[in-house]
């Protein structure tokens, strides 16, 4: 148990997630296309303050800022912060960047026939394209 305040003051200034008890919201069926985005969003970032009420984040991606109440915060982790000038972090940072695969091109033959399967991954190409 948290013997005071003072403890939690730890925690103030530094990047960190905020784990909340469960809540009526289901990120991932919102938003399936950008799941778990929203999730860093809304519970991680830099703390800005916190009391016996509750802990205000200031969110990592964007700015905005977050009240949770102290009674559903179930943890509070600190997050390191990876440096990309530092060559040991920028290793790390170079393996969980995701890299955009080259598009495959579809060539549309030439002349008064339409060929249906070209058509097919035309609009495969089209839909995973939209998605990006």
């Amino acid at each position: 148990m948290v013997n005071s305040n003072q403890d939690l003051q730890y925690f103030v200034g530094k990047l960190c997630t905020v784990f909340t008890a469960p809540m009526n919201r289901n990120f991932q069926a919102e938003s399936p296309n950008t799941y778990p985005e929203a999730v860093y969003k809304y519970f991680m970032g830099v703390v800005e303050s916190i009391d016996q009420t509750g802990l205000l984040l200031t969110q990592a991606t964007n700015g905005l800022k977050t009240y949770f109440f102290i009674n559903n915060i179930v943890a509070i982790a600190e997050e390191e912060v990876l440096d990309p000038n530092n060559p040991e972090h920028a290793e790390i940072i170079e393996k969980f960047t995701p890299r955009s695969e080259p598009q495959p091109t579809v060539q549309i033959p030439d002349g008064p026939f339409v060929d249906p399967d070209a058509l097919a991954a035309l609009s495969k190409q089209l839909k995973e394209n939209l998605k990006s």
